[in-house]
Formats: structure tokens, C-alpha cells, sequence
């Protein structure tokens, strides 16, 4: 019983010790764990995507090339665009929300060369790295600002030679979706009609019209175009919304078997007019490689290391010869697959 009882006084005294000590360790312990916790949970940079409108497969693309190398890289993305590709000011209201929000970068497919120029400026000077893919805009390149864009010369090139190959270098033209605001549209009609002049003197540009993201402004033109030429010989169309519109146009006036129509920017629904050799040719432009690019600069640049000021994606010619290959359907069908970079 004594040795019970002396067991018991000094029991007391190693159990506050115990405790006191144990307590020390929990709350080590719990602070530790606030601390991995913390750690774990701190999300990825945020990544903005603002391209020139959503529900397309140029666009899509893009996304698709974009959420690869995110998972790629640790990075979430905001994505988020216009509903139509005219609508300037909305495109310009996305960006001053990304100027101001919790951004580490911002990739964009610019609506117009000019009118964006101030918010890019804004975005830059907040110490957000900016990425424009697809068409320039009216600034230089420089340490925060590059481009991933499409070669519009030779996609301008491109169309000349498809055309004047198959007019037999003899007949008539109209331009369809002129748009100077769009400085990728711009330089491809300038291509274009500079290859035709120079490789194929003997193709007039009989008519050229606006319509670039206008459905119905591009058919009204295309059709003031056939009754002033009703013999047209071909058509080139610089858009998505205008290869689309002339291609409705050519088919309701009974003409689309007798005027060739070259188009610009991949949709599917175009892809397959191709395919079924209702629409001679498209010039697309791999906009999974120019997202997937992009966000591999802004991951560089956050990286503190330094990017091309300039890259320049070659476009591709679809026709109706390689309009089922795996390659084109990869850049209509969001590529299911890794990039081939």
C-alpha cells in the first residue's frame, strides 16, 4: 500500500509534465499542419483567355491547346470572349476585368489592331504578361509582350496559287470579308492580291466587299458582286463568317458548282464542305499550337526566363485530298491528342 501510495505522489507530477509536454507537441503539431495545409491548398496562377468570340472551332482549338499546357504546367485558366467577333467594346470590357483581377497573364486573340492598344498598355503595366496569338496588334514586341501568330503572307499566297491553278490562270475574282481593323485579315488580302497580280496577271479582282464577321453584310456584297459578274469565276473568302456566307450564296443562286471558293479559318461544317468537294479549299490556322505555345511563354516569362518576341505558325491548305487525313481532323476535332510541337 505505501509503495502504492508513494507511486501515486509521484505520479502527479510526471503527468503535468506529460501533459504540458504533450500539449506542446499538438499545438507544433497543428501549426505544422496549418502550415502544409496552407501550402497544399494555394491554388495555380489564373491564366487569362479572352480569344475573338466563343462556339467555334478555331476557338475551341485554341482552348484545347491552352488546357493542355496548363495541365502541363500548373495552371488554371479563365476563359472568356465576346459572342460576336465585331463586338469591340466587349472584348475590350473582358479586358480591363483582367487588368484588374488576380491574372498572372493574359492570352489574347485581339477583335481589332487599334482600339485595344490602351487596356494592353493597362495589362502590361499592372505586371501581367500578355500573349497575343493568331494577328497582330499595332505594338512592338518587348519583354512582357509577344506574339504566336499565323503567317498571313503565305496564307494569302496560298489562296492565290489554289485559285489560279484552278481558273487556269484566266477569270474573275471577288474578295469577300475585307476588315482593315484586323490586322492578320488585312495582311492576307494584301498577299493575296499581290501573288495573284504578280503569278496570275491574267485574274481580275472584279469586286470586293466587307463581311468579315458579318453574316448577312457578307451576302448582301457577294451578291451585288454576282449580278454585276454574273459569269464570277471564283471567290476568296478571308473569314470563317464570310466562307460560310458566300458558300450559302454560291448554293441558293445555283452558281457554287461553277464558282470556286477558297475560304479562311477551319470550322467543321466548313471542313466538310471540303471534303465533299463543295468548297474547293481552306486555308486553317493551328490555333491548338498557338494556345498551347501561348501559355508556355507566360509559364517562361513567370519563370523569369526569356521567349521569342515573335513566332510565326505556317497555315495550313485543306483540300479535298487531305480534308480526312488525321491531321486536319485533329484541328477540327479539338485535338484528342498531344500536340505535335
Amino acid at each position: 500500500m505505501k509503495l502504492w501510495a508513494g507511486s501515486q505522489k509521484r505520479y502527479p507530477g510526471s503527468r503535468a509534465g506529460m501533459k504540458i509536454g504533450f500539449l506542446a507537441l499538438l499545438i507544433v503539431a497543428i501549426s505544422g499542419g496549418f502550415v502544409l495545409i496552407h501550402r497544399y491548398e494555394e491554388p495555380p496562377p489564373l491564366i487569362a483567355v479572352v480569344p475573338r468570340t466563343t462556339g467555334s472551332t478555331l476557338w475551341e482549338n485554341e482552348r484545347a491547346g491552352v488546357d493542355a499546357a496548363a495541365r502541363e504546367w500548373r495552371y488554371r485558366t479563365y476563359w472568356n470572349a465576346p459572342t460576336h467577333e465585331d463586338d469591340i467594346s466587349g472584348q475590350i470590357h473582358l479586358l480591363e476585368k483582367v487588368r484588374a483581377g488576380p491574372y498572372a497573364g493574359l492570352i489574347l486573340a485581339p477583335d481589332h489592331a487599334l482600339a485595344l492598344l490602351t487596356i494592353i498598355r493597362e495589362t502590361l503595366a499592372a505586371g501581367k504578361p500578355v500573349v497575343i496569338i493568331s494577328s497582330r496588334l499595332a505594338l512592338p514586341p518587348r519583354g512582357d509582350l509577344s506574339y504566336v501568330i499565323t503567317d498571313q503572307k503565305q496564307m494569302g499566297k496560298l489562296a492565290a496559287a489554289r485559285i489560279g491553278q484552278a481558273l487556269h490562270g484566266t477569270g474573275t475574282v471577288a474578295v469577300l470579308g475585307i476588315d482593315p481593323g484586323i490586322a492578320g485579315i488585312a495582311s492576307r488580302q494584301r498577299a493575296f492580291e499581290a501573288a495573284l497580280q504578280s503569278e496570275y496577271p491574267s485574274i481580275r479582282i472584279v469586286a470586293r466587299g466587307p463581311g468579315a464577321f458579318n453574316a448577312a453584310e457578307a451576302q448582301e456584297s457577294l451578291i451585288g458582286a454576282l449580278t454585276a459578274h454574273p459569269q464570277l469565276s471564283a471567290v476568296f473568302a478571308l473569314t470563317a463568317v464570310s466562307t460560310r456566307a458566300a458558300y450559302f450564296t454560291l448554293k441558293s443562286s445555283g452558281k457554287s458548282s461553277r464558282t470556286t471558293l477558297v475560304g479562311c479559318e477551319q470550322d467543321s461544317d466548313m471542313i466538310n464542305f471540303v471534303r465533299a468537294g463543295k468548297i474547293n479549299a481552306v486555308l486553317a490556322e493551328d490555333t491548338y499550337r498557338m494556345g498551347y505555345l501561348a501559355v508556355r511563354e507566360i509559364h517562361a516569362r513567370l519563370s523569369h526566363r526569356q521567349v521569342p518576341p515573335v513566332t510565326i505558325l505556317p497555315p495550313v491548305l485543306v483540300t479535298r485530298e487531305n480534308a480526312s487525313s488525321a491531321r486536319i481532323s485533329r484541328m477540327v476535332d479539338y485535338y484528342q491528342g498531344e500536340p505535335a510541337l
